[in-house]
C-alpha cells in the first residue's frame, strides 16, 4: 500500500480521526454539522415534511421505470448535497495512488456511505420519527441528514459495484461484500460509521421482506 500523502488537491473537510474515533463520535460531530449545514438539514426537512402526502405506498413502492417511479425518484433527491466529509480511503485508491485529497476522473471518485437518496428514503419511510412534529427536526438533523455528507475515497470501479448493490445487500455489508477494506490518513484500519438506529430493520424489512426484494435482485 502506498503511503504517500503528497498534496494533489485541495483537501475538503478531513478529519483527522482514528478507527475507534469513529465509533466514539457521534455522526454529528464525524460530518462536521456547522451553522449551515443545520440550516441545510433544516430545509431538507421542510421540504420532506410538506411533501408527505405525495408519499404514498405506492410512491414508496415504485420500481425503477415503472409508474410512480419519477415521483418517488425526486422526493427521495430533496436532500441532495454537493458537500463532501471524506472519512477514509480504501485500499484500491491507496495502492494505486495513495492518499489523494480530490477525485480523480476515471479512477477515484466519493463513495456515499449511505447516500442522500437513501436518507430522504429512510426519513419519509418512517416520518413519526423524522419528520412528523417539530420535535423531529433535531433527531433528523443530527442522526440521519449528516450521513448525506459522509464519503470515502473508492475507485470508480468500486464506486459503480456499491452502487448496484442496493436492495442486493444490506448497506452495513457492502464494503465487505467486495472486499474493500478502509484505512484513515495514519494508516490505520477504519469502519464505516454506525448507522442510524433502526436503520438495518428498514432496510431488510423493505428490501428483503417484500416485493421489491425479487426486482431487485
Amino acid at each position: 500500500m502506498k503511503n504517500n500523502k503528497t498534496s494533489i488537491g485541495v483537501f475538503f473537510d478531513q478529519p483527522n480521526i482514528h478507527m475507534e474515533n469513529n465509533m466514539t463520535q457521534t455522526i454529528s460531530q464525524l460530518a462536521k454539522m456547522d451553522f449551515v449545514k443545520r440550516e441545510m438539514a433544516r430545509l431538507a426537512w421542510k421540504c420532506l415534511r410538506v411533501n408527505l402526502d405525495e408519499w404514498t405506498y405506492d410512491v414508496s413502492n415504485a420500481l425503477p421505470h415503472r409508474k410512480h417511479y419519477e415521483k418517488k425518484y425526486f422526493l427521495v433527491r430533496l436532500p441532495y448535497t454537493m458537500k463532501f466529509v471524506n472519512l477514509h480511503w480504501s485500499n484500491s485508491v491507496l495502492d494505486k495512488f495513495g492518499f489523494v485529497n480530490k477525485t480523480i476522473k476515471d479512477q477515484v471518485t466519493h463513495d456515499h456511505f449511505i447516500g442522500s437518496y437513501t436518507v430522504g428514503e429512510c426519513a419519509l419511510d418512517n416520518p413519526e420519527k423524522y419528520l412528523i412534529g417539530d420535535e423531529t427536526l433535531q433527531t433528523f438533523t443530527e442522526e440521519l441528514y449528516p450521513y448525506t455528507f459522509i464519503t470515502n475515497y473508492v475507485t470508480q470501479s468500486e464506486n459503480k459495484v456499491l452502487s448496484g448493490l442496493k436492495g442486493k445487500v444490506l448497506t452495513k455489508d457492502k464494503y465487505k461484500t467486495i472486499g474493500i477494506k478502509l484505512y484513515d490518513n495514519n494508516s490505520n484500519p477504519c469502519e464505516n460509521p454506525e448507522l442510524p438506529e433502526g436503520f438495518t430493520e428498514w432496510e431488510n424489512n423493505k428490501y428483503f421482506g417484500s416485493s421489491l426484494s425479487e426486482f431487485m435482485c
